[in-house]
């Protein structure tokens, strides 16, 4: 299993990144690469034009339990072992969207979990929208890696109690 940060270049300064604790906890399965639009990640392009990584997007995707067949651009997770987050505020999550064609027509999936966002270091959260650690924690869940899952969750919540520095 491989997951891809496409990560906003101010998010990298930033002290209350849940992406950074994703990938700092798995180092080998979570790795931040820096999104850019004018050129973008080759590897990342490769991986989701030959659908061998979805897109985790909330818009125009299913439900990862409910699945769908690739005509209709959503999937669920057990086909794949590859998986592209975007990783920055929600405001820079859209741009990087919205600004890269290739996300646009990607394979995606989307996370179904139960309750809120518990993330409290950032204001302005989306209703149902997660952090990237919390994506991460689900799409271990998802792939059967409970032990990460469950590091990387207990991980999270001393993270998020820490009081917020910078960003």
């Amino acid at each position: 299993m491989k997951v891809f940060l496409l990560t906003h270049a101010r998010e990298f300064d930033r002290g209350n990144s849940s992406g950074a604790l994703a990938a700092g906890f798995a180092p080998s399965i979570v790795q931040r690469v820096r999104w850019s639009r004018v050129e973008p990640d080759p590897v990342i392009i490769d991986l989701l034009r030959s659908h061998s990584a979805a897109l985790v997007y909330p818009d125009n995707a299913r439900n990862v339990e409910e699945g769908a067949g690739p005509e209709a651009g959503s999937c669920e997770t057990a086909r794949f072992d590859s998986f592209v987050l975007l990783d920055g505020t929600w405001q820079e999550a859209r741009k990087i969207y919205n600004r890269s064609p290739y996300l646009q027509a990607a394979l995606k999936v989307r996370i179904a979990r139960e309750g809120p966002s518990l993330y409290r270091r950032r204001r302005n959260q989306q209703p149902g929208g997660l952090c990237t650690a919390e994506c991460v924690i689900e799409l271990f869940e998802a792939k059967g890696e409970q032990a990460l899952a469950a590091g990387l969750a207990s991980a999270f919540e001393v993270f998020n109690a820490l009081p917020c520095k910078g960003g």
